[in-house]
């Protein structure tokens, strides 16, 4: 008989409902969660700093020359810092690591992707990456943080009786729960988080995976809302539920008429054309760079150095060009005195996108053409920094594209809508007749959510993950079919032409052996015998010692198949670690 508070019940109860597997998957969603409070809150200090610096600068000199100096010497220094954590220190930290996650999902090990080394130099480069100016965002990174925090978990065997954690079948559950982490704690969406870790990451899903998927993620949502929302927003800590801020804002009120719904679907098949422009020519400079740059070294930090300023140079004398031709002068820009739309070029990034949303002054982005043109500007610059030797995410700098032109759409409309009524009341009013009221379009900053929907979804190739997403860090369940149905749209556009971004630099340019979901059109005629081998080097089930040694020896596979004694029935597959 077993007593309760005995050491053999304590250890069966222990094992038996794998308690510590759970505190780790609960471990993971607090390291990540934490990871993402210490990004977060550098770059609101950063880039808070960076703004007053320029500001004093200004207006200490008065000379828009010295203030050009002080944004660009401190563009450079920061992206100093994020490439050479990338070019000298661990070149996987390059990017924003998703490509790379997917693949050791799916099986594929790749040496150091998730060592403590890839962690600091990702974390800390994507910092200094954000603050620099270069047009990247920091969800990526922090999909690749938490995955390495997940990998990290596997070294704690705490009990040998459990099913050892470090193996390969172990250890991509917790790096799988680690990315997903790492999702929910950069949105604040925990289940467009298990949504994105089963469509974009795991080949193999189970009942009790999305459970431990949820689980990290639930953990690693409620860090960043009990943390971020008391420091930055002033909150008490202790505030939960809709008194909590999401990442994009939420939306109070989305009506929309029916009829809107045919200028949404123009947004999604206009953003996958885009989507699938931009991954061509990202394919085409990647390719470029591998042949003329390489991976690391002196030649791929200066062309991070050079990048940079280019686009730091363009961010702050575009917006003064345009000034100037308004009349204003040459004079120092004070961010606080700028309008809405040339304080996209100033700032940009989330709070960027939050503006585009919920902005609803009558003056707010009403300087069309510098709009448009930012569009155009951020969507460049953008595939022109995907592959650069620093930490990049697309997530961020794909929304805010997209969500400028949504905006600039939802603005034509309105603006549009506004001079037909008035049109129809001065005629009404001459000649004496009733005039019926028509209900305008719906709010521009819906579709700029919609904008921003449609340009990631023709940019990554991401549907029913990125449709919950966006709808949980908003706000707006009620707006959930439109965004679903822009997203699919813009995929099925951008697939017509080309590749999702992320398989195009797994599969085309880094050439790593990932085996796609769909097969290959021309892979249709081919049968299995015309791929295999037909002496494969199989084990039986019992062997003797040399032999093993000997086979191992004489080629360099790392799989074997083992065959039943006798019958030569396959019984498995043996890996050679």
């Amino acid at each position: 008989r077993i007593g309760l508070f005995s050491k053999s019940f304590t250890q069966s109860i222990w094992l038996s409902f794998g308690a510590k597997r759970w505190l780790l998957l609960v471990a993971i969603g607090l390291g990540a969660g934490l990871v993402a409070v210490a990004v977060e809150l550098s770059l609101h200090y950063l880039l808070e700093e960076k703004i007053k610096f320029i500001d004093f600068v200004g207006k200490s000199t008065d000379s828009i020359g010295a203030q050009y100096l002080a944004d660009i010497g401190f563009c450079l220094c920061s992206a100093a810092l994020a490439g050479v954590l990338v070019c000298f220190v661990e070149v996987l930290a390059a990017g924003s690591g998703i490509p790379e996650i997917k693949c050791f999902l799916n099986g594929i090990h790749l040496p150091k992707l998730v060592s403590p080394k890839t962690l600091f130099a990702k974390a800390v480069g994507i910092v200094f990456s954000v603050v620099a100016g270069l047009p990247c965002g920091k969800e990526g990174p922090m999909i690749h943080s938490g995955a390495i925090v997940g990998a990290m978990a596997t070294f704690f065997n705490l009990e040998r009786r459990l099913r050892p954690l470090n193996l390969d079948v172990e250890a991509r559950d917790f790096v799988a729960a680690g990315a997903a982490a790492g999702v929910s704690a950069a949105f604040g969406a925990p289940i467009g988080a298990v949504l994105f870790a089963v469509e974009e990451g795991a080949s193999h899903m189970t009942p009790r995976i999305l459970t431990q998927l949820f689980v990290s993620s639930s953990v690693a949502t409620l860090v960043t809302r009990l943390t971020l929302g008391p420091i930055i927003s002033n909150h008490p800590w202790t505030l939960l539920g809709t008194g909590v801020p999401v990442s994009f804002g939420r939306f109070t009120e989305v009506s929309y008429n029916i009829v809107e719904m045919l200028v949404f679907a123009l947004i999604g098949i206009l953003c996958g054309l885009l989507g699938a422009l931009f991954n061509h020519m990202n394919g085409l400079l990647s390719r470029w760079r591998k042949r003329r740059i390489g991976p690391t070294g002196c030649k791929r930090f200066l062309e991070v150095l050079c990048v940079t300023f280019i686009i730091a140079s363009l961010k702050f004398w575009v917006p003064a060009v345009f000034l100037a031709i308004k009349g204003e002068g040459w004079q120092p820009m004070i961010f606080e005195e700028l309008s809405e739309t040339q304080q996209l070029w100033m700032e940009g990034g989330q709070h960027s996108i939050r503006d585009l949303f919920h902005n609803d002054g009558d003056k707010a982005f009403d300087e069309y053409g510098l709009l448009i043109l930012f569009a155009l500007f951020n969507l460049m610059t953008t595939c022109w920094t995907f592959g650069l030797g620093v930490p990049a995410g697309l997530f961020v700098p794909s929304l805010l594209s997209g969500a400028v032109i949504g905006r600039f759409v939802g603005e034509i409309l309105h603006l549009l809508h506004s001079q037909t009524t008035t049109a129809t009341t001065t005629a009404a009013m001459a000649t004496g007749t009733a005039t019926l009221a028509v209900n305008g379009p719906a709010h521009p900053g819906i579709y700029a959510l919609v904008g921003a929907c449609a340009m990631l979804a023709g940019v990554g190739r991401i549907t029913i993950s990125l449709a919950m997403i966006l709808t949980e860090a908003t706000g707006t369940g009620i707006f959930g079919l439109p965004i679903f149905m822009v997203v699919v749209i813009a995929t099925w556009v951008g697939d017509v032409f080309t590749r999702g971004i992320y398989d195009l630099h797994i599969i085309e340019l880094k050439q790593i052996p990932l085996l796609e979901q769909s097969p290959a059109d021309v892979m249709v005629r081919y049968a299995v015998k015309d791929i295999m081998a037909s002496q494969v080097v199989c084990l039986q089930a019992v062997e003797k010692v040399q032999r093993i040694v000997d086979i191992l020896g004489s080629c360099h596979h790392n799989g074997f198949p083992v065959l039943e004694n006798g019958t030569k029935k396959m019984e498995g597959l043996i890996e050679r670690g």
